[in-house]
Order: structure tokens, then sequence, then C-alpha cells
């Protein structure tokens, strides 16, 4: 399931992953708060599967949703404070030289940087939602557009960006 934040009413469902509904639709309503009771924070260390946005969605929006932050989540507030999330990411590793960074991470740093990978995926699915993007279908485009932009003979040991492959027949 997965559930558009905001004022949106809920898209997506069971049977029909994806569409969207509109507000007045009183089955949508039922089956969002279904499935925000469903994954309401019971427990802040309950595990959640990367594989299962829908779940990540439904618990973003609960904690949002319980302490009005709502209406500070624009748009544009999420892409800047992405990029923030970015920055702290980058912080971390900084100056830490690519032969240490295991010793990095052994010491505390796999913790730290959890954190802010895991705030960062936060702030894209968050941002997904409100802009209306399905993850489900757009990681799945992406996934075949980068299919056909970097195919495997032609991109195999290559950091080259698709327009710099040898296209050659």
């Amino acid at each position: 399931m997965v559930v558009q934040w905001g004022n949106g009413g809920a898209r997506g469902g069971v049977a029909g992953v994806g569409r969207r509904r509109p507000n007045n639709d009183f089955g949508a309503l039922l089956q969002k708060d279904a499935v925000l009771e469903q994954y309401a924070f019971s427990s802040l260390s309950s595990r959640v599967s990367l594989m299962d946005i829908a779940q990540i969605q439904a618990k973003l929006e609960v904690f949002a949703t319980e302490r009005d932050w709502d209406q500070f989540h624009s748009i544009r507030n999420l892409v800047l404070a992405l990029v923030g999330e970015a920055g702290e990411l980058a912080e971390l590793i900084q100056w830490v030289d690519d032969s240490k960074i295991d010793v990095f991470l052994n010491e505390g740093g796999r913790e730290r940087l959890g954190e802010e990978i895991s705030d960062a995926l936060f702030y894209l699915v968050r941002l997904a939602d409100k802009s209306g993007i399905d993850l489900d279908s757009a990681i799945t485009l992406k996934f075949e557009k980068n299919a056909v932009n970097y195919p495997v003979d032609k991109a195999k040991g290559s950091s080259k960006k698709y327009s710099d492959l040898s296209w050659s027949k």
C-alpha cells in the first residue's frame, strides 16, 4: 500500500497500486487509516525491510503527523533538507583516507554513517510522496533506462557516463 501525504487522500492499494483516489473516496480513507494503524509506531525499534517502501512511507507519515510537521514538508524544504543530509554524510568521511575507511567504520563510524543514510532515505521517500511519485514505478523505470544506457558489453568496467561510451556498431 502506498500512502500519499498531505491533502491528497490515499493512492494505491492492494488491488490498485499507483492509482490516485480522490479525497472524497471514503473507502480510500478507511484503507489509509487501516494502513496507518497497521504501521503505527508501536516500537521505535521495530525493523523495516528496505524493500517495503510503503511501510517506510506510512511510518514517516505517522511520525510527521504526530508532530504536526507536514506544514514544514514542502517539496522545496525536503530537497534542501536532503542536501543537508548529503552534506552530513560527506562530513563524516571527508578527511578519512580511503585506506583507513575500514578503521573508521569499525570504530563507530558505521553506526553514524547508518544514521545519516537513514535520514537521507527518509527525506527521499518523503519527497517522493509529497511529489506524487510512485517509487516502485520510478525505480523500475530507472533500472530499465540504465540497462539501455549502460549495456554490459559497453559499460562493463567503465566509469564513463553513457553519452561517453563507445557506441560504434
